[in-house]
Formats: structure tokens, C-alpha cells, sequence
């Protein structure tokens, strides 16, 4: 059994700060495959001291998995390859009509038996669906240390 953390990218690690100077409109999603260097280090950082201190694994959520190949190499740019590594996998895609609620729901429903824990972090509000298990983020700051000591804290009662 492991621990998993259900992760989103824009909102997370990816923040408007880190967007500053990239020429991207406000607004406006950015794939990997168009700007690959927009990864915040304090967020990926923070994201670090999550997988460190619980040893958890990551289930991509970001619409960003789509291309997996620019996932990953976005991760690489960013000097975060050891954060990839640790990934097992993403959500299925339900397409436009979907709700990441429902891709997380049916990721664990096909890996029952798997997972002993889970947290979703995400900029998009899922308190709702997982309660206790939702640790909201905001664009503008994404992953703070603050989040993730509560992350933290979560996982490993």
C-alpha cells in the first residue's frame, strides 16, 4: 500500500509569478509543449518536502498530462526530473465533459488495494468531493510551505 498525492500543475507549480517575463497573456493556459520553464522553485521545493517527509507517490491530475512527453520534459527543465521520477501514473481523461473529481474517483476505483492514503492538491476547488483530503491552492502562489506542512501532516497521521 502507498501513499499518493493527486497533483495539478497550473495553480500548484506552475504560479503568475513564474509566468512573469514568458509572454503569456493573463488568463491563458500554458502547455508544456509552448513554454516548458515555468515551474516555480518555491513551489517545487515545497513539493519536495511533501514526497520527502511521506514518502508518497504522484498521480498527475493537470490537463498538462495529455502530453506526457511535455510533462516530463517540463519537469526536466525545471531541474525537478527527481520529482517525475517519483510519478506513477495519471488520471484518465474524461474528456471535456469530465470533472477531475471524477478522473481521481476512477483512478482509485481502478487501483483499489493500492493506496493506503491520498491528498489532492489542486487550484481547483475539490473540498467538496475530499474533504479533509483537499488542500486548495491559489494561481498566484501555488504550493507554499504552509500547504504542504498541513500535507504532511495529513498523510502521515
Amino acid at each position: 500500500m502507498i501513499k499518493v498525492l493527486f497533483l495539478d500543475c497550473d495553480g500548484v507549480v506552475v504560479t503568475t509569478k513564474s509566468l512573469v517575463g514568458k509572454n503569456v497573456p493573463p488568463g491563458q493556459v500554458v502547455l508544456a509543449s509552448q513554454v516548458m520553464d515555468v515551474m516555480d522553485q518555491s513551489c517545487l521545493i515545497a513539493l519536495r518536502k511533501i514526497l520527502d517527509a511521506t514518502g508518497a507517490k504522484i498521480v498527475f491530475t493537470t490537463t498538462r498530462r495529455i502530453s506526457r512527453n511535455g510533462l516530463r520534459d517540463a519537469f526536466a527543465l525545471n531541474n525537478a526530473s527527481d520529482i517525475w521520477k517519483l510519478h506513477i501514473g495519471s488520471t484518465p481523461n474524461h474528456g471535456d465533459n469530465g470533472h477531475r473529481s471524477d478522473e481521481i474517483d476512477t483512478w482509485l476505483g481502478d487501483n483499489d488495494g493500492l493506496v493506503s492514503k491520498y491528498a489532492v492538491i489542486d487550484d481547483l476547488d475539490m473540498k467538496w468531493a475530499f474533504k479533509d483530503a483537499f488542500f486548495g491552492t491559489y494561481i498566484d502562489d501555488g504550493l507554499t510551505d504552509v500547504i504542504a506542512d498541513k500535507v504532511i501532516a495529513y498523510l502521515n497521521v
